[in-house]
């Protein structure tokens, strides 16, 4: 992996503060900011209609699509272009077919967005949503919770985030999809919190769908992510119109040049730094050191490890996560809440410095040692 130094000098963000809430929004690399800039400048200089305009974005696109399929291990035809997660669950449930009453399930772990989807979508179609309590569940019992609900009658779909986005916690996704398979379940994966901190073989899993976005832990603009579409999961996807091709047929809309060119640089500079097995490794390490560095502070408790994700939450004895989150940003380190026992959370990415880990120590130690208010 390129020298931690040199890496965060293209991170300008990282300069005025300690970024610890990728899991929001990841910081842009200035040839990212860079890339679409330009694109927009040369889109007021030259107009948007020329012929070679288009080719040259058809270019771009193909090429942000084949980035992003290697990604994940797929290949390009099996990777639709969207504008973000919540765009991509959509574009699979609105091109399946269910039966009046079919049950969708999914968890505890699910981010609001996802659920409010899921939930509208089941009632404009008379559909049941049930959630499975995976939240405190202990690592052996995920897969039988899950296997119990899915041997229930009128199951139709299961939809999980691959990584909890307030815990951090990682499900083990294959074990998981190879249970949905054998009862013909069709799985579709929120993979917010899991692309671009996770090393991912989306084929290898058995996932059918799996959707991302390109702003938080790729780092790239917001209104950019993916979904995948497992080839034998295609079919499934003929409901509302001719069976699509390709994933790339899913498409819709207007893919808009300056956020593809940003998507695209980003996605060249991660490559920049380092294989992926590097940084998802280097990501999962910087989690753990966090850990470490947090784990004798009185008061302070933290959420179990699940796996190697980014996350860290946390809670704090006689302090809201307000509280928290104010001392934290007064030394100019910037997290976010999160709903349950572990209301604050920081993002550890693979450019988080060895200082940013001793400032948060410091800051909550100090914060720890104060009488509440």
């Amino acid at each position: 992996m390129r020298d931690l130094t040199a890496l965060r000098a293209d991170l300008p963000a990282v300069a005025r503060l300690g970024y610890l809430n990728t899991g929001t929004a990841g910081p842009m690399p200035a040839p990212a900011a860079y890339a679409m800039r330009q694109a927009i400048t040369e889109d007021e200089d030259r107009g948007r209609i020329s012929g070679k305009r288009f080719m040259k974005i058809d270019e771009m696109i193909t090429a942000c699509r084949a980035r992003l399929a290697a990604l994940v291990g797929a290949a390009p035809d099996q990777v639709a272009l969207t504008s973000g997660t919540v765009d991509g669950l959509s574009l699979v449930l609105e091109r399946m077919t269910f039966a009046p009453g079919a049950r969708l399930l999914t968890s505890d772990l699910e981010h609001p967005a996802a659920l409010d989807l899921l939930e509208a979508f089941a009632a404009r179609h008379g559909l049941t949503v049930e959630r499975v309590a995976l939240q405190d569940a202990p690592d052996a019992e995920v897969r039988p919770r899950l296997e119990a609900a899915m041997d229930r009658p009128a199951i139709a779909l299961l939809m999980l985030s691959h990584v909890g986005y307030a815990c951090g916690r990682v499900l083990p996704l294959a074990e998981i999809a190879a249970a949905a398979r054998a009862r013909a379940v069709p799985l579709l994966v929120d993979g917010a919190q899991a692309a671009g901190a996770l090393a991912l073989d989306l084929p290898a899993l058995g996932v059918d769908f799996y959707a991302w976005p390109g702003q938080k832990w790729l780092m790239g603009p917001e209104g950019a992510g993916a979904l995948y579409v497992a080839s034998e999961a295609r079919a499934l996807l003929a409901g509302a119109g001719p069976l699509p091709e390709t994933a790339a047929a899913l498409q819709r809309g207007t893919l808009a040049k300056p956020i593809w060119a940003g998507m695209e640089a980003a996605l060249a500079w991660r490559a920049a730094q380092g294989s992926e097995a590097e940084l998802t490794a280097a990501t999962a390490a910087q989690a753990r050191a966090m850990r470490a560095a947090l784990a004798d502070i009185p008061g302070l408790s933290l959420a179990p490890e699940g796996g190697p994700s980014g996350l860290v939450s946390l809670a704090m004895a006689g302090r809201e996560a307000g509280a928290v989150l104010r001392a934290l940003g007064q030394a100019r380190l910037a997290a976010r809440d999160v709903p349950g026992a572990y209301p604050v959370r920081l993002s550890c990415g693979f450019f988080t410095s060895p200082e940013e880990i001793a400032a948060t120590a410091r800051t909550l130690s100090e914060l720890s040692a104060e009488a509440p208010a």
